[in-house]
């Protein structure tokens, strides 16, 4: 809304009869030269409200899609040929993505990884606070990016069953859940480990 002013007449709307004014003129002519192109912005697009590890994500600045773990779209199309060639113990091993990283400082945006090699992973959240969608994606990182001979996952689903989906990948030599007789076992043999 334009200010008000009491003895200044009202600014003229533009009309089709009007000559174009140099500012108009130079922002046309600019526009047509570079084919509508903008310059690039200096600072990424907020971060996505949700996205998954294969949905497409636009870098503004290097103006490119990209996709978090390409091989779960491969999985997702049946292309398996290719799907595990064998994984860099050195530089690749044990490294899932697992989302989106916005450092504003620097005005990027880049994959966010675990390095599970070298260190241990700790999930904690409030009840609702997305833990089970978080350790699911974890887990399909990692399947999609090793071998069953690289990765093995032992589930315990003491929550509800959200794991059930995860049963069939290969990677998971068993899923336990609170009904079976299992879990106490399992959790013994894991606190034992832990120990050691």
């Amino acid at each position: 809304m334009a200010a008000l002013w009491p003895d200044r007449p009202p600014l003229a709307v533009p009309t089709g009869e009007d000559t174009p004014k140099l500012f108009d003129a130079v922002v046309k002519l600019s526009t047509e030269l570079v084919n509508g192109q903008m310059a690039p912005k200096p600072w990424p697009n907020f971060l996505p409200a949700q996205f998954s590890l294969q949905s497409p994500i636009h870098d503004a600045q290097k103006n490119c899609t990209f996709v978090l773990v390409p091989t779960v779209s491969d999985w997702l199309n049946g292309d398996t040929e290719a799907l595990w060639p064998g994984v860099d113990w050195r530089k690749a091993a044990m490294r899932p993505v697992m989302g989106l990283l916005d450092n504003p400082a620097e005005a990027i945006q880049v994959p966010l990884y675990f390095d599970l090699s070298r260190y241990h992973l700790a999930v904690l959240a409030t009840p609702a606070g997305a833990k089970t969608s978080f350790l699911r994606s974890l887990l399909v990182s990692l399947a999609a990016t090793h071998s069953p001979d690289e990765f093995h996952a032992y589930v315990l689903d003491l929550g509800g069953r959200n794991f059930r989906s995860l049963e069939e990948l290969p990677h998971v030599a068993r899923s336990s859940t609170p009904t079976r007789k299992l879990t106490r076992s399992a959790c013994s043999a894991c606190w034992k480990s832990w120990k050691k």
